[in-house]
């Protein structure tokens, strides 16, 4: 899905003296928020934390809770976003799952998703790909 345009919901991100990456990162969990509520997800939780491990986006699509990590990237980086989950990343998302479900208790259907946000800087747009229940262990 083509975001387009992107000037308005970047500049935000540009300020407050975070690091480039940080600011990107920052972009890229917005836009997710606004494209899971545009496509009908309830935004539950934003950057949950437990100890040092993070959970970007925690939603409900109808009755099934999603955890959603949002991987931000450059449209010339060598790795896309979804591809850029190593096994330590992998292995912390876990850990914040667990602490998660042992905080709010049993749940019947969850799942993972990944959405990946390649921006070119140049032209100021982005590409969106949604790539629903993955297998994260």
């Amino acid at each position: 899905m083509l975001i387009g345009s992107i000037k308005s919901l970047i500049r935000p991100y540009m300020a407050n003296g975070k690091t480039e990456a940080k600011r990107i990162g920052s972009f890229g969990e917005a836009a997710a928020k606004k494209y899971l509520k545009k496509i009908g997800y309830k935004i539950l939780k934003t950057n949950w934390s437990y100890k040092n491990y993070e959970i970007d986006i925690i939603a409900l699509d109808s009755e099934i809770l999603v955890f959603v990590e949002v991987r931000t990237r450059s449209s010339d980086a060598l790795v896309g976003g979804y591809n850029s989950i190593t096994k330590k990343k992998r292995e912390s998302l876990k850990i914040a799952f667990n602490a998660y479900m042992a905080k709010i208790g049993y749940v019947k259907y969850y799942r993972f998703d990944v959405i990946e946000i390649s921006w070119d800087k140049i032209s100021n747009a982005s590409e969106l790909r949604h790539f629903e229940n993955i297998p994260l262990w």
